[in-house]
């Protein structure tokens, strides 16, 4: 039922499980339920923040750390951490889960091979993209065999190592993936499902990696729409969409669509986020080769530089992410012109 709430309802339910937190009765179980259903909701919403402070209130009330309400509480908190770029943080709560996990259940229990996939993301965000690629392949292993070739948990799964396999350049495997994982999505759930326009999000990424622009495009307005009718217009999905669909415009020239596209998406993002969060350094990333596409030299070294700053920041130098931001700046002091969307 919590995740049909409206936002004001979702304040009043706040307040009133803060208030029954209070009483002296034997339910923590249930009580630290309504507290991960009420953040999930708040994270459906793009409202990380808040979501985030409901979670650490939550597990702040249970009895110990190691209940599976608790695990899996810190679980939901990671994935928190990890869409705010705090990915040190979201892979220490993933560690500790999935050794909980793995201490508790059988190698193949179904909670230990999400627990597995959830590290394997975060091992992806933090560019160690071989030992994400292993740990994805045993859990897409051991869901074939559980559940066959056509299962939604395969398809999820083969689209998350779609984004591992583009980040390691090996995009006809990626597309190979991306494309089956959306077959069996499109007969097994709602066309108007979240996790569907997710993957065509990521989709069309890698259709600006290979150049193909109009496909890119096709995606990316199917991800939009989605989104917006799903979230509503300021969900923070739809600022990196379009921020991708303006840098798509740019390649094909459409130089006033890409603006407005991308100068909206700076704004909403700000507005979700603050001025500095790692989310931003990738939309002003496609700004400034937007500019280097413009011959704007001194305008894309200083958007260049605030991203490399931002992303040094939260992932330090040795970062793929951060790496490529340095290469592109040193490609631009030498007037060489080579970039790769992260």
């Amino acid at each position: 039922m919590l995740l049909f709430l409206s936002k004001t309802q979702c304040f009043k339910h706040f307040f009133y499980v803060r208030n029954i937190s209070k009483l002296e009765f034997n339910k923590e179980t249930t009580l630290q339920s309504l507290y991960n259903n009420l953040a999930l909701r708040y994270s459906d919403l793009g409202e990380y923040n808040t979501a985030c402070e409901i979670l650490q209130e939550g597990i702040s009330l249970g009895p110990n750390s190691n209940t599976d309400d608790i695990i899996f509480m810190k679980s939901n908190l990671a994935c928190i951490y990890s869409n705010l770029g705090e990915y040190m943080k979201a892979e220490t709560l993933f560690k500790g889960s999935l050794n909980y996990l793995i201490k508790k259940y059988p190698q193949g229990n179904l909670l230990v091979l999400k627990a597995k996939e959830d590290y394997a993301l975060i091992k992806n965000e933090l560019g160690e993209y071989d030992i994400a690629y292993t740990l994805l392949e045993d859990v897409l292993y051991n869901y074939i065999n559980i559940f066959g070739d056509s299962h939604p948990f395969v398809a999820l799964t083969k689209s998350n190592l779609a984004i591992v396999c583009r980040r390691k350049g090996l995009f006809d495997q990626s597309e190979i993936l991306y494309i089956n994982a959306l077959d069996i999505l499109s007969i097994q759930i709602d066309k108007k499902n979240p996790k569907l326009s997710f993957i065509q999000s990521n989709l069309a990424k890698l259709y600006i990696n290979m150049k193909y622009y109009e496909q890119a495009k096709e995606y990316l307005e199917k991800a939009i729409e989605a989104d917006k009718e799903n979230f509503g217009e300021r969900h923070p999905n739809i600022s990196i969409s379009q921020a991708k669909l303006g840098f798509v415009y740019a390649c094909q020239n459409e130089f006033d669509k890409a603006f407005y596209l991308i100068n909206h998406a700076i704004n909403q993002n700000i507005m979700s986020f603050g001025e500095d969060n790692i989310h931003l350094s990738y939309i002003k990333a496609y700004l400034a080769r937007i500019y280097i596409m413009q011959d704007k030299k001194s305008d894309a070294i200083d958007l260049f530089t605030e991203v490399y700053m931002i992303r040094l920041k939260s992932f330090g130098e040795n970062h793929p992410d951060t790496r490529e931001i340095e290469i592109e700046l040193k490609d631009l002091y030498k007037n060489e012109i080579n970039f790769f969307i992260e």
